[in-house]
């Protein structure tokens, strides 16, 4: 009894421990650059005051669902951020699906090399990432709870 108490204890610790780990990023410190990325179609989004990173995988329908909640509910402030998915998939699997959505404001990352994802300690999709221009993490969640009145909040 007593060892099965001490295994079900250690193995709780384990389940929580990887839930307060589950990210390497702090909210107001710096976010892991994104250094020496590849690009889809080798189109990086513009220059913005803040940058909303999306981790992604196409076979997590929630992944795309982010994409079209980001798109619909920063209507009226799009200019003052870019958006960023950051996927580990192939060119090939990823441009059929993406393409589309690329432009001045819009970008998609790749992540081959699993430096992206293991930087930000991203162990789940979809997750999101919003950092100012000092690349300050300001927000980090799922990018299918953000609202309209959330990202004001972040970028005034």
């Amino acid at each position: 009894m007593k060892r099965a108490f001490l295994f079900l204890l250690a193995l709780l610790a384990c389940a929580f421990s990887g839930t307060i780990l589950a990210q390497n990023i702090v909210i107001g410190e710096k976010a892991p650059e994104l250094k020496n990325v590849l690009w889809l179609a080798d189109k990086a989004p513009a220059a913005s005051d803040y940058s909303l990173l999306i981790f992604f995988h196409s076979s997590n329908r929630g992944c795309f669902a982010s994409i079209d909640n980001v798109q619909k509910v920063s209507k009226g402030v799009e200019h003052k951020f870019k958006i960023i998915v950051i996927t580990q998939e192939e060119a090939d699997k990823i441009a059929p699906l993406l393409t589309s959505y690329l432009s001045e404001r819009f970008g998609v990352a790749f992540d081959h090399e699993k430096k992206i994802f293991a930087n930000f300690g991203v162990q789940f999709v979809p997750f999101g990432v919003i950092t100012d221009a000092k690349n300050r993490v300001q927000w980090m969640g799922n990018p299918q709870t953000l609202t309209n009145k959330l990202i004001i909040q972040i970028i005034q």
